[in-house]
């Protein structure tokens, strides 16, 4: 029977991996779950859960003995060799260390013998990391929104080779390092959409994974984090030009599952986008709303959101801002009502505009000490741009209502502002949706065979799967991975994989001048 070799590394010191292997707990289950869910378009947060070795207390950090290094936030990963090739089945953060005691002995507890630990990928990142002061940005692409957001949430594994501002470790600018590139690191396609505004429906305290999700809804994409931690970004298009097979299955599969269920089914499809309108001149976009006290050198940020005064938009961002002016824009004064000394030529303005809000970092210079001064008014100005209740668009297969029963799929696009987009969005929707496709859950055993421990350490979400089987009327049955779930026991005596994949039917679409993409009307669909 054919068997990986693994390699697990912690990640002690920056950039720099140690092989840890021989403090692996094998009687303990190695667990890997990752990927997107079935039907979602952005992937949840991977974990990674094993334990390790501690009979010394040499994984419980604040021990004596505790191995330098070793904390929550570091990086850990795990390769896999089927002695051809070698692939990288998780990398992450640590996102938990639990030390497991022993029971007590006569008067004393003995050491912990197993620390548990669970690695999180950087979805978790995405999810903890905040849009801030999102800048206004026109006809905007689909890969540039995604990589604005996935910098402000983490840098990808495959940059951290390169300067770095901050890591010394990385050598020297122009010597022993260079910077990387927008996208070193990153698999992010182009889109196919260009959203002519972005980031004035974003506030700047919502999550960048929120963001993230409407940024891939409105092209119709897809985004996960890879196995050895690069960003992928799918544009619409990827998949139903994946015609190839990646893995063709059929004998020696340990579980196969193809099921068909009512909540896949979408006869009718609803789709919201938001029309935008631009001022005609430039309006207040907000105004402080009480004092604001400041002490010499103790600078205060604030968020400014805009407003529209007038409460007709869902969503207002600015076009542009006019730059706050001294006196005109702001004042400051040594007492709150505004009749001491002026003194707004001793206050200090930053200000960090975002296209529905703008951050501002307000610094005293006031030279009395322990004295502070008061920001009395302060206004930003700009050209408004409104984004309305949103315009839905409809389409609805009644022959489907009639076999299946209404089911509806609603879909908010925030970035897409033409209804006629939004028209062609929900009848390639339709078209896919409208009747029942079996969704495939495999599952293989990784040392039955060769070809099967190379699947099992080679595949990854995206990869295009051909299933057969007799029983379940399944003939070469196409499906792109979107979960994917590892299981290693004893060391790698068992390691079962399960992928669940969505239909290839749903991305069978017909492409002009494309050989291999069927024929119109009969094996695939118009998209768009």
């Amino acid at each position: 029977m054919p068997r990986a070799t693994y390699t697990l590394e912690l990640e002690l010191a920056y950039n720099t991996w140690t092989n840890i292997t021989a403090d692996w707990r094998v009687d303990a289950p190695l667990i890997i779950e990752r990927g997107i869910e079935p039907g979602e378009r952005v992937a949840g947060v991977g974990t990674m859960t094993l334990a390790l070795h501690n009979p010394d207390g040499r994984y419980t950090p604040g021990h004596a003995n505790a191995t330098p290094g070793f904390e929550i936030g570091i990086g850990a990963r795990l390769k896999a060799s089927d002695g051809t090739t070698t692939s990288t089945l998780f990398y992450g953060r640590l996102a938990e260390i639990d030390p497991i005691p022993n029971p007590i002995v006569g008067a004393r507890r003995a050491l912990p013998l197993r620390t548990t630990i669970v690695v999180e990928d950087d979805m978790a990142a995405v999810h903890r990391a905040q849009v801030g002061a999102f800048p206004m940005i026109l006809n905007a692409a689909p890969r540039d929104l995604v990589n604005r957001l996935v910098n402000k949430s983490f840098v990808a594994p495959g940059a951290f080779a390169y300067w770095r501002l901050g890591f010394a470790t990385v050598g020297k600018l122009g010597q022993t390092a260079t910077l990387s590139g927008d996208f070193t690191g990153k698999a992010f396609d182009a889109g196919q959409s260009v959203f002519a505004w972005a980031g004035d429906t974003w506030q700047a305290d919502q999550p960048a994974a929120q963001a993230l999700a409407d940024t891939v809804a409105s092209e119709g994409g897809m985004f996960h984090i890879a196995a050895d931690g690069t960003p992928v970004f799918a544009d619409r298009h990827r998949r139903p030009k994946h015609t190839s097979v990646d893995a063709a299955l059929g004998d020696s599969l340990a579980g196969l599952q193809a099921i068909r269920r009512a909540a896949h089914i979408a006869n009718r499809v609803e789709i919201a986008v938001y029309p935008r309108d631009i001022a005609p001149a430039v309006e207040t976009l907000w105004t402080l709303g009480s004092v604001i006290r400041l002490l010499p050198g103790l600078p205060r940020t604030i968020i400014a959101r805009y407003v529209d005064p007038n409460q007709l938009a869902a969503f207002v961002g600015a076009q542009s801002v006019v730059w706050p002016q001294e006196g005109e824009d702001y004042a400051a004064n040594t007492q709150a009502d505004g009749n001491g000394e002026d003194v707004t030529a001793y206050l200090t303005v930053q200000v960090i505009l975002g296209g529905n809000a703008a951050q501002l970092i307000l610094t005293s210079r006031w030279p009395v000490r322990n004295e502070p001064i008061t920001i009395t008014r302060f206004t930003l100005r700009g050209v408004p741009l409104r984004a309305y209740q949103p315009v839905t668009v409809i389409a609805q297969d009644d022959d489907s209502f009639l076999a299946h029963g209404l089911r509806p799929l609603r879909i908010d696009m925030p970035l897409q502002d033409d209804a006629r987009v939004a028209g062609d969005i929900a009848s390639a929707l339709l078209a896919n949706r409208k009747d029942p496709h079996a969704w495939l859950s495999v599952t293989v055993e990784a040392t039955a065979s060769a070809a099967l421990l190379a699947h099992a350490l080679a595949r990854d979400v995206g990869d295009r799967l051909a299933v057969t089987d007799s029983n379940l009327a399944l003939n070469a049955a196409g499906g792109f991975i979107d979960h994917i779930r590892h299981e290693v026991q004893r060391g790698g005596a068992s390691h079962r994989v399960t992928w669940v994949a969505s239909p290839a039917d749903l991305e069978a679409y017909w492409i002009v001048g494309e050989a291999g993409f069927g024929n119109l009307g009969q094996a695939t669909k118009l998209g768009y």
